[in-house]
């Protein structure tokens, strides 16, 4: 990666990531509400591991190297090095794995309720008695499984956003930045660290 970051400006591996890596991770994102936990934490140390190797190539290789040395010959873990990753992805423009999964369910849910194109997923999004709170309502339902389907994470995560957001006449492209800033907005200090 040192040899790397030689050659490619900041606007470069900014389009490389979201090219090779985000592209393939949202593809049918709001799908991936089942996958668990632990899943998503594996996915986001290794885009963690790739921003902190571009940003910071010598310590984060030589702290790979110390952690391989350690574990091969005393079963000892080294001390973690503390990166700032919130900085990092405010530099990249990008946001983690949870984020981006709450930012697809939102657009999910914003589309079904205002595009009504396919009736049968429209209808899952009702709103309560009071169409000034803009509250979906959740479906009944039986089993812990169909909480972690995509139109309930959906209601869920539409279900938390701010009032500005959930405006009836509001446009997707202005709808989609306030749910960006929403999730940024809603970090902590370490959102991203695994």
């Amino acid at each position: 990666m040192i040899q790397i970051k030689r050659f490619i400006n900041l606007q470069t591996f900014k389009i490389l990531v979201n090219s090779f890596i985000y592209s393939h991770i949202e593809y049918c994102l709001p799908l991936w509400c089942n996958i668990s936990e632990t899943h998503i934490k594996t996915l986001q140390s290794r885009i963690n591991t790739l921003l902190a190797s571009y940003f910071y190539p010598h310590l984060h290789n030589k702290f790979q190297r110390q952690n391989k040395i350690a574990h091969a010959l005393d079963k000892q873990e080294v001390k973690h090095i503390s990166l700032d990753y919130n900085e990092l992805y405010e530099k990249c423009n990008l946001l983690s794995v949870n984020e981006r999964i709450k930012y697809f369910n939102a657009v999910v849910a914003f589309k079904a309720i205002y595009s009504r194109r396919i009736p049968e997923i429209s209808d899952i999004f009702r709103f309560g008695n009071s169409l000034r709170t803009q509250i979906l309502i959740y479906p009944e339902h039986e089993s812990k499984m169909f909480e972690n389907s995509a139109y309930y994470q959906a209601i869920r995560t539409w279900n938390s956003l701010s009032k500005i957001a959930k405006e009836p006449n509001i446009s997707l492209d202005k709808f989609k930045s306030l749910v960006g800033k929403w999730l940024v907005d809603g970090r902590d200090s370490d959102f991203v660290s695994c």
